[in-house]
């Protein structure tokens, strides 16, 4: 899985390209690393907006793991290669979807399961899984020492690998490691939040998807604070 797929954002406002067949997803110039965060602002929006947000402890990975399965998703991505002869077969069924992007994440793609360790927002179960990535921060090896705002900004657009679309698709995936901590946002239905939140980038403030999975760097992190505040 190439690293700028992991990376950036998909909103075309960040001068990104539209996902197109076989085309890698290209983040604008400065992202993330230039995004301005309000923490205390996306708390309080995602937290408003989630049914349950749980401090969370990643417990074990299994290859069971689901990619492209979600319906819309899946509904879209046929229509935008409609006009792709070359790739048509490949989308004539959901299955043959799934398996195409699932191929794409072979090495990478995990069913994360998780055990709950605190409930800041709900009270659902306390064991539950979703599709992830067994990479730890991947993006962020580049920066040699991580702070906890800093690593926030690559967890924006954040998204379930059910939901990945392929093809130069620019979400985030749930890069995880065995033991680590995380902040995780779901709705009603137990999935991953969807809740886009305001950013500053390019002397703009733009919409774009929350940080609702992101790794816990401690009692201290700032981003568990502004949530716990919130959450109140």
């Amino acid at each position: 899985m190439k690293w700028a797929a992991l990376l950036s954002a998909a909103f075309v406002g960040l001068g990104l390209s539209p996902a197109l067949p076989s085309a890698a997803c290209t983040p604008a110039p400065g992202w993330p690393f230039k995004v301005q965060l309000d923490p205390a602002t996306m708390a309080r929006t995602l937290v408003a907006a989630a049914t349950s947000v749980d401090v969370v402890v990643a417990e074990d990975m299994t290859d069971d793991y689901e990619v492209g399965t979600d319906p819309q998703v899946y509904a879209a991505a046929r229509a935008a290669l409609a006009t792709a002869p070359a790739t048509a077969d490949m989308t004539r069924t959901p299955q043959s979807f799934s398996a195409l992007l699932r191929e794409e994440w072979r090495d990478d793609g995990a069913r994360v399961h998780y055990r709950v360790a605190e409930h800041l927002k709900g009270s659902g179960a306390e064991t539950f899984a979703l599709n992830g990535a067994r990479m730890d921060l991947a993006p962020l090896k580049r920066v040699s020492k991580p702070q906890p705002l800093m690593a926030l900004k690559f967890r924006l657009e954040s998204r379930d690998l059910s939901e990945w679309e392929g093809f130069g698709s620019c979400i985030t995936a749930l890069y995880s490691q065995v033991g680590k901590r995380y902040l995780v946002f779901r709705d009603a239905d137990g999935r991953l939040l969807r809740q886009p939140v305001d950013v500053l980038f390019m002397g703009k403030t733009t919409p774009v998807g929350g940080p609702v999975y992101a790794e816990v760097f401690g009692p201290d992190d700032p981003w568990l604070i502004a949530v716990r505040q919130a959450a109140r």
